[in-house]
């Protein structure tokens, strides 16, 4: 009876306390790898989050530097008329000079939360057959996916000039409605490669 209580006295005192420690610093160990594994996701996490957002910021500047059409001494005719008698010229194709329309808002659909954009509409008047018009508007198009001819107007000439006629279209491209906010992406995007340049180091 003495044995089995000095037995029972080391299982009280000495072993149980010995399971109870090793019980509790296994579940710390458990709660600290899963704190880590957390952080590991967090990290992942944030760097995808870095690099979608700079894949956003980089996809808008590259998109208004190629397609949207930017002010030129505080105005938009000079880069429009720069695009359509660049277009015209190469296709040999005789136009007046190009005259503005003005800025449009953009019809905004019920998923647009704000308006960027506006649109900027210029006329242009050519005689012409009317095969080279549409080489002329096909080409406009095809060289910027958001450029668009809203208009296109086909009238017979008073002679005996069967060939070509007078004709008339609107080009529209689609401007910034704050003209400053492609700098302020650039920024963003220098904000952003300083602050990730920081934290690796």
């Amino acid at each position: 009876l003495g044995a089995a209580l000095v037995i029972l006295g080391l299982v009280q005192g000495i072993i149980k306390p010995l399971r109870d420690s090793r019980r509790t610093k296994f579940a710390r160990l458990e709660e600290c790898r899963a704190n880590v594994e957390a952080a590991r996701k967090d990290v992942r996490s944030a760097a995808r989050s870095f690099e979608r957002r700079m894949d956003t910021l980089r996809s808008i500047r590259d998109i208004s530097d190629k397609h949207i059409l930017h002010p030129v001494l505080g105005n938009y005719l000079l880069q429009a008329t720069e695009i359509i008698e660049s277009h015209a010229d190469a296709l040999g194709v005789t136009i007046e000079p190009v005259r503005e329309v003005g800025l449009s808002d953009i019809p905004a659909d019920r998923f647009t939360a704000t308006r960027l954009l506006k649109a900027y509409t210029v006329h242009v008047n050519m005689v012409a057959a009317y095969r080279d018009a549409v080489r002329l508007i096909r080409e406009i198009e095809l060289n910027n996916p958001y450029v668009c001819v809203t208009s296109l107007i086909v009238r017979p000439r008073p002679n005996d000039d069967v060939e070509n006629h007078n004709i008339s279209i609107e080009v529209q491209w689609p401007v910034w409605a704050d003209p400053e906010f492609p700098r302020e992406i650039s920024e963003q995007l220098k904000e952003e490669m300083t602050e990730q340049e920081s934290d690796a180091e």
